[in-house]
């Protein structure tokens, strides 16, 4: 989260909210792999609210006795219905792009999401999506407390 505050707009303009779970136990891996999934999943978060004037980013912890959970919850434009059993898929993004406002073919290289879903699957983690258009969206990762070794 460090690395993002060199990012003026996260640092300035969007109002962070983070809750750690103060029991949340250890999970073993790389720290490389969380750290570029957390990094992402922000990262798609500061982007869905770009164009929103009330720019919000919660981030929350928890966990159970048999997974870890992050959840991600932006207050940006949501995910269409018809895209949320996509946008894990490799090279589909739902973000508009500069010359091009049709949000199905341009915008981002549509491989963020693929690449995080991959990077947990060697733990046995999951991604799942929440979203309702124009209220923003959640996607939480589920690590199981017992991951897979990578």
């Amino acid at each position: 989260m460090a690395f993002l505050e060199a990012d003026l707009e996260f640092k300035h303009d969007v109002e962070k909210r983070i809750e750690m779970d103060p029991g949340l136990p250890t999970i073993r891996g790389v720290y490389a792999d969380f750290s570029q999934v957390v990094y992402n999943m922000v990262h798609n978060a500061l982007e869905a609210m770009q164009e929103c004037l009330d720019k919000k980013l919660h981030i929350r912890t928890r966990f159970d006795d048999s997974s870890v959970n992050i959840d991600f919850t932006d207050s940006g434009a949501g995910i269409a219905p018809e895209d949320l059993d996509r946008v894990f898929d490799p090279h589909v993004t739902t973000k508009a792009g500069k010359f091009n406002s049709d949000r199905r073919t341009s915008g981002g290289t549509g491989l963020g999401l693929f690449i995080c879903t991959r990077l947990m699957e060697t733990y046995g983690a999951t991604i799942s999506v929440k979203s309702v258009p124009g209220e923003g969206a959640t996607f939480t990762v589920s690590i199981p407390r017992d991951p897979v070794k990578p």
